[in-house]
C-alpha cells in the first residue's frame, strides 16, 4: 500500500511521494482502499511541495530549529509558514482558518493570475525546486535581507509580504492538484 511503499535515497522526497500516489490512482489493480489512501497522500504531498520550508535546509529541519517569538501559536519559522501567517488574518478564528471565506475571498481571486504559470509544470520535482528557491530568497531572510535566527520576532512587514507568497503557493497547489486529479481519475 502507499503507506508502506519503500522509498530509497536519493529520491526520498515529496516529489517521489506524489508520483507514487499518482501511480496507485492510475493503477486499475489498486483497491478502493489503496486509491483512497493514495488520494490522501497526494493531497497532503502536493500541499507540502508548495510550502517553501518543506524544501528548506536539512541542517535546521526546514527551519523547525529556528525558534521565533510566538506568531499565531507558531514557535518556529517553519510553523509560521505552515499556519502562523494565516493566524494573523481575519480568516483565522478560534484556532482555525475559516476555509470557505479564505478560499472565496483570498484564493479564488488569485487563480486567474497564477494559473498559466502554475500549470506550466505538473512535475513535482519542479515544485520542490520552486519552494527551495522561495525558501532561500524569502523564508530564511527578513524584509531587509538579514538572516532570521533563533529568538527573532518576525516583523509585520515580513509577515505581510510572506503571507502573500504563502497564499500564492496555496493557489498554485490547488490548481496543480486539480489538474493531476483530472488526469488520473475517471
Amino acid at each position: 500500500n502507499v503507506a508502506t511503499e519503500t522509498l530509497t535515497e536519493p529520491d526520498d522526497n515529496v516529489a517521489t511521494a506524489v508520483n507514487i500516489a499518482l501511480g496507485f490512482l492510475r493503477d486499475t489493480n489498486s483497491t478502493p482502499i489503496q486509491k483512497g489512501e493514495a488520494l490522501s497522500y497526494l493531497i497532503h504531498c502536493v500541499g507540502d511541495a508548495h510550502q517553501p520550508l518543506h524544501a528548506g535546509n536539512f541542517e535546521d529541519l526546514g527551519a523547525n530549529k529556528i525558534l521565533i517569538q510566538d506568531l499565531g501559536g507558531s514557535k518556529n519559522l517553519h510553523a509560521a509558514w505552515d499556519t502562523g501567517f494565516f493566524a494573523t488574518t481575519k480568516y483565522y478564528v478560534k484556532g482555525r482558518t475559516l476555509p470557505t471565506a479564505f478560499v472565496s475571498e483570498v484564493l479564488e481571486p488569485l487563480l486567474p493570475t497564477v494559473k498559466s504559470e502554475a500549470l506550466a509544470t505538473l512535475n513535482p520535482t519542479d515544485w520542490v525546486k520552486e519552494s527551495r528557491s522561495l525558501a532561500n530568497q524569502y523564508a530564511y531572510v527578513d524584509e531587509n535581507g538579514q538572516k532570521i535566527v533563533t529568538g527573532a520576532t518576525l516583523s509585520e512587514a515580513y509577515v505581510a509580504s510572506r503571507l502573500v507568497i504563502a497564499e500564492k503557493r496555496l493557489a498554485e497547489a490547488g490548481l496543480r492538484l486539480a489538474e493531476l486529479l483530472k488526469q488520473v481519475l475517471p
